[in-house]
């Protein structure tokens, strides 16, 4: 039976037992038990002093205890109420709070002033304490990829790298930020992934989290939802996808997801003055009447621009004419018309975004006789 304890035992959810915890308050001595300051970079600032701030970073793993506790206020409790509560209690900026932190959890459990959460007894002060550093760790948006690092990192820790079933396909691979791809009725992005043979019990995993999932006997389904479409999508990079076996666990690495930067959203965002990234080579440059360079099966003369992005929708133009445009990884490609080159002399190449309105200069193609 669990009696006087340590001060949130934080790896309650993971096993871990209240011996091998000492926080702040310890049942195996009365001698005071400095607070360890967690490893993790999180970012806590409560403005009442360092002190304050190095106990609460040391409460790691306290994030069940502290939203079980939010959920059983009559009200929301926020950060300057949790904080004028312990100020009445002692002194927040005192070189001796540790101190008045370990006495003060002592004289809650004399007087009875305790929760029951998660099937352990606390003082209220440490149910205080872990609700006031989950109010101010999660109003610092910096601190959110931080906490997702951690989980991935737990989440990872306990996997080993092996095949679960075999993997022919999957897709689709790639998308434009801002952009949903194979958009599902209820509004979420659809993967799917062509597996033989995988277990009933499998999951997929998305840049680090477990993610909805839908077996079958040769596809798996499964997609982004959510926030996390919402954080992805908005984030131009690669995202890692893999399939779980959470009863055996083991990982098999899939591939990954890329999300393309959108130009357009970067000129919106006041990132940049332009829809269109540099211009890094083109051609050919030179052609010549009735001979077409890099001439194509229609008599066309064929066109590439290399550049690390190109808006969805933009085209080629000649000129005034605009021209038929494909997206290539490298850039784009079109073919200039055999009756657009019948005159010698020079034209002129751009890239033309009809959305944004706005035209760039590619370079002049010289026409010669």
């Amino acid at each position: 039976m669990i009696k006087r304890r340590d001060f949130i035992v934080a790896g309650v959810s993971a096993g871990v037992t209240a011996g091998g915890m000492h926080l702040l308050y310890t049942s195996h001595s009365e001698t005071f038990l400095a607070p360890t300051k967690a490893p993790a970079a999180l970012i806590l600032e409560t403005g009442h002093g360092q002190q304050l701030d190095d106990i609460l970073l040391s409460l790691e793993n306290s994030e069940r205890i502290a939203t079980a506790w939010i959920e059983k206020q009559a009200t929301q409790p926020s950060i300057a109420k949790l904080t004028k509560t312990l100020a009445q209690k002692f002194d927040l900026s005192s070189p001796a709070l540790e101190k008045s932190v370990y006495q003060q959890v002592q004289q809650d459990f004399a007087s009875g002033k305790t929760a029951n959460l998660d099937g352990w007894t606390l003082s209220t002060t440490e149910c205080e304490l872990a609700a006031l550093r989950h109010l101010v760790v999660t109003a610092n948006p910096d601190n959110i990829a931080i906490l997702r690092a951690q989980e991935k990192a737990k989440l990872e820790a306990g996997l080993t790298v092996g095949e679960i079933a075999p993997l022919k396909n999957w897709g689709p691979q790639t998308t434009t930020q801002g952009k949903k791809f194979n958009e599902q009725p209820d509004g979420h992005s659809g993967l799917w992934f062509q597996l033989s043979g995988a277990p009933g019990r499998v999951k997929i995993m998305i840049d680090g989290e477990i993610v909805r999932t839908v077996v079958n006997e040769t596809v798996v389904t499964s997609g982004l939802f959510g926030e996390m479409q919402d954080r992805i999508l908005s984030n131009p990079g690669k995202y890692e996808i893999a399939l779980i076996d959470p009863i055996k666990n083991i990982k098999q690495p899939i591939g990954e997801l890329t999300v393309k930067a959108d130009p357009r959203m970067a000129k919106k965002l006041g990132k940049t003055d332009s829809v269109f990234c540099e211009i890094t080579s083109w051609g050919p440059k030179k052609t010549t009447i009735g001979k077409p360079a890099n001439e194509q099966p229609d008599g066309s003369m064929g066109v590439w621009v290399k550049t690390s992005c190109f808006p969805d929708g933009a085209q080629i133009m000649l000129d005034d004419d605009l021209l038929p445009t494909t997206t290539r990884e490298f850039g784009a490609t079109s073919s200039i018309p055999a009756a657009l080159l019948e005159t010698p002399g020079e034209k002129t190449l751009y890239f033309f975004d009809e959305k944004a309105q706005e035209t760039i200069k590619i370079g002049t193609i010289t026409i010669e006789a």
